[in-house]
């Protein structure tokens, strides 16, 4: 079902493909790892259904071969560090930052664009093919420009060779509100979805490549 779907949406001009890097809001510049423009694929829906635009994810990875949907949404941080690192209240406006985001808004938003697209008439969607569809892995995933410290001692360590200590204070705060916002969200079992996750922009295109080896 889901290669089907691949081949209706680039067929029906509802797919473009390219590599995260050269999507209008990336903030992966160096990524590689062709996507769908799903921003793209909202705004022809919503023009050809006549809806109010939804607030989406930017990227879209659906891989067939592993039964697996994966809505990509990409946050920068390093200008929002860049113009408010020497402001006192830094916790408010990183709280600020993230809950503007509206993650289970997006969630919801992405759920319903695929959806829609497979219940245009043209795509002739069989019954078995819909329940294909929503026993397919869903991920939601998180892409920012800032490390995630795996070993929070020993990168710390290496880090300060490079950045100061303010800079290191502030990521760990954006980390820390980013990840209590993500497990503040409720996974569905209707859609199969699976809990969000937070990829750093240097290990996106490494974390598909072992996926698909696998």
């Amino acid at each position: 079902m889901l290669e089907r779907l691949i081949e209706f949406g680039i067929n029906g001009h509802f797919f473009y493909f390219m590599p995260i890097g050269q999507l209008e809001k990336s903030c992966c510049s160096n990524s590689k790892l062709e996507v769908i423009d799903f921003d793209k694929t909202k705004e022809i829906l919503s023009n050809i259904t006549k809806l109010q635009q939804p607030k989406s994810a930017d990227a879209l990875k659906i891989l067939p071969l592993l039964d697996r949907i994966d809505f990509i949404e990409l946050k920068g941080f390093k200008k929002f560090i860049q113009y408010n690192q020497d402001k006192p209240d830094i916790d408010k406006e990183i709280s600020y930052q993230v809950e503007k985001f509206g993650l289970t808004e997006k969630i919801r938003d992405s759920l319903f664009v695929l959806t829609l697209l497979t219940k245009l008439k043209e795509f002739e969607c069989k019954k078995s093919e819909r329940e294909q569809y929503q026993k397919a892995t869903k991920n939601y995933i998180i892409v920012v420009d800032i490390d995630l410290y795996q070993n929070p001692i020993k990168d710390r360590l290496i880090t300060l060779a490079f950045l100061s200590e303010a800079t290191i204070n502030i990521k760990s705060r954006i980390l820390d509100e980013l990840s209590q916002s993500v497990d503040r969200i409720l996974i569905s079992s209707l859609e199969n979805l699976q809990k969000p996750m937070i990829i750093s922009c240097k290990n996106i295109d490494s974390y598909y490549q072992k996926l698909l080896k696998k």
